[in-house]
């Protein structure tokens, strides 16, 4: 996931279009908070901390990097991901 956000990107007309950047950052941090509670089953408060201060640390790296940008789109979008993660957790956890 650090590797993906981080390496520099060549650019190709797909990585030229920030709506498919928008929906990388969400889908992986869906998938980081649904990974990350199926490895430490933690409180949904405690999941979406991390995953919001992991989006928000990736994105304030990437603004210093001279290779890539921080984007506060990314942040939220990231953010988003990792809400509707920590919705489907809830749900999980009400089947239960």
């Amino acid at each position: 996931m650090v590797l993906v956000f981080l390496l520099p990107v060549p650019p190709t007309p797909l990585t030229e279009s920030n709506q498919f950047d928008k929906v990388v950052h969400f889908g992986i941090f869906l998938g980081f908070a649904l990974l990350f509670y199926f490895d430490r089953p933690l409180s949904i408060g405690w999941i979406l901390l991390t995953s919001f201060a992991f989006a928000a640390t990736i994105e304030l790296v990437q603004s210093v990097l001279p290779y890539r940008q921080g984007d506060w789109w990314d942040f939220l979008a990231g953010a988003a991901g990792a809400s509707v993660g920590g919705a489907i957790v809830l749900l999980i956890e009400r089947q239960e």
